[in-house]
């Protein structure tokens, strides 16, 4: 089975090279690995389940331009299947009954790589008019209410494993913070450290 993958994904690299600073591939409990390799146009997905052929798809939602800010992003679902991002534009869910695509708002500037809930779900964290907008998706592609944040720039998305509340590191005014609904922590350095936290996309 590592053979196959890594033979796979040699093949794969030598047709459309993934950012080289980001492994896009995540095997799942079950031992099913997922990838994807973007490319300019369009991009590969693949599943290789334990016993079963290789899948592979094609899509132009995986497609990702040398200038993009999106960090490309595998999360199995638990379920079999796995959720694939890799620009601000689309989001992929693929299974052994194939591959479903999503087109995420375009009010969305920045989106964080997803969290997965406990039921399988996306949940996806975007920035949006200088706010930060969090819905899950599901695999049938059905989005749930926005629940919006008081930030800017999310970084990334966590949940709570007791609740699936989201948790986000954010940039707001004053610098780095992590939310969630109702509750904002500035991240501070310890002590009299005064040096300014930033991240860049």
């Amino acid at each position: 089975m590592l053979r196959l993958i890594a033979a796979t994904a040699a093949a794969l690299l030598l047709a459309a090279p993934a950012r080289a600073d980001v492994p896009p591939l995540a095997v799942d409990a079950s031992g099913t690995a997922f990838g994807v390799v973007p490319g300019t146009e369009s991009g590969v997905a693949f599943r290789l389940a334990e016993g079963r052929a290789p899948q592979f798809w094609t899509s132009p939602a995986l497609a990702q331009d040398a200038d993009a800010l999106t960090v490309p992003a595998v999360k199995p679902d638990g379920r079999g299947g796995a959720w694939l991002l890799v620009n601000q534009f689309a989001i992929a869910h693929v299974d052994a009954a194939g591959m479903m695509t999503k087109r995420i708002p375009q009010t969305a500037q920045w989106v964080a790589a997803p969290a997965v809930a406990r039921n399988g779900d996306a949940v996806l964290a975007w920035t949006s008019q200088r706010h930060v907008v969090v819905r899950h998706l599901t695999a049938a592609g059905a989005f749930g209410p926005a629940t919006v944040m008081p930030s800017r720039d999310v970084y990334a998305v966590a949940l709570d494993p007791r609740t699936d509340d989201p948790w986000v590191l954010a940039r707001a005014t004053t610098g780095l913070v992590l939310q969630t609904p109702g509750r904002t922590v500035p991240i501070r350095a310890p002590g009299r450290h005064t040096t300014s936290l930033h991240l860049n996309p």
